[in-house]
């Protein structure tokens, strides 16, 4: 389909994830499929040179809960990681998008972009979104 030229969409969330108990009933679980981690893994598995995660937000932002959040327009793994480890990316919002992005490039993508939901085109333009760059 790639080589057709579509755009292919493999993976997401979605669904409830149930076991068997022990008398064989089938029971919900706990499970979450994380779509950023997914996506990361399927560029990384197709050779992309390029990630983008489209989100709510035009922006990674440092302070993002406070009266100035500041947007991330450029980055570099190092400096992502370091904001990561001082908690500047809430779990279960920016946080895994940023994760799946850092590690999209450890395994040897050459750029992570995370952007606002309709704003693909000035993303891969650069005119938008926060991009991360291999240090």
């Amino acid at each position: 389909l790639l080589k057709s030229g579509f755009i292919v969409i493999g993976g997401g969330g979605g669904g409830i994830p149930v076991v068997r108990n022990g008398n064989g009933d089938l029971v919900g679980i706990e499970a979450v499929i994380d779509k950023d981690h997914t996506s990361a893994l399927l560029a990384n598995a197709l050779g992309m040179d390029y990630l983008v995660i489209l989100t709510e937000v035009e922006f990674a932002f440092l302070n993002f809960n406070s009266t100035h959040p500041e947007p991330i327009r450029l980055a570099k793994v190092e400096a992502m990681r370091q904001y990561l480890a001082a908690g500047q990316f809430a779990q279960g919002s920016m946080k895994p998008k940023v994760e799946a992005a850092l590690n999209f490039l450890k395994a040897g993508g050459r750029r992570a972009i995370i952007a606002g939901l309709f704003d693909l085109r000035l993303a891969l333009e650069g005119k938008t979104g926060t991009h991360i760059l291999a240090d």
